[in-house]
């Protein structure tokens, strides 16, 4: 190729043109929308755990001691036997300490009334899985103690 000929074939080229950046504007938008509906999922776990652990007092502590004053009320006025009472008292007492089961030891925060807790606990078993000639009745007391033990789990240390 001469230079005539060279000439004129880069006049007939045309500028070459590179294509547009990308545009990350698009991307970035996503990414920040994704981290902060990811930072607002975390916050609002966090809040209802630490609210959950809280000593406020939860909500079934509440619900307890709602539901432990029906009882009572049923109770006295004998709608129900100390049989029956005996297994929502304990159903109560478990749901609203928030425990998995009754058992011998009392929770943490009753350590320091472990006598009256396995009292307690005697005399709900007692009246739940024993022929009912053979045991003593429900006094008031056992709803006064749990009232008692379910306050004090809902007000703060």
């Amino acid at each position: 190729m001469n230079s005539d000929e060279l000439r004129t074939v880069t006049q007939q080229l045309a500028d070459v043109e590179l294509p547009p950046a990308p545009d990350w504007q698009m991307l970035i938008v996503a990414v920040i929308v994704v981290v902060v509906a990811l930072l607002l999922a975390v916050a609002v776990i966090y809040l209802r755990s630490r609210r959950k652990h809280s000593g406020n007092g939860s909500d079934s502590t509440r619900e307890a001691l709602y539901q432990l004053q029906l009882l009572q009320l049923e109770w006295q006025q004998q709608q129900i036997d100390d049989h029956d009472a005996a297994y929502r008292l304990a159903t109560l007492l478990r749901l609203g300490l928030e425990l998995n089961q009754l058992s011998e030891t009392p929770p943490p925060s009753l350590t320091d009334q472990k006598t009256q807790w396995q009292m307690l606990l005697q005399q709900l078993t007692q009246l739940r899985y024993t022929p009912t000639n053979t045991h003593h009745p429900l006094t008031t007391d056992a709803f006064s103690q749990v009232e008692q033990w379910l306050k004090q789990a809902h007000t703060p240390c």
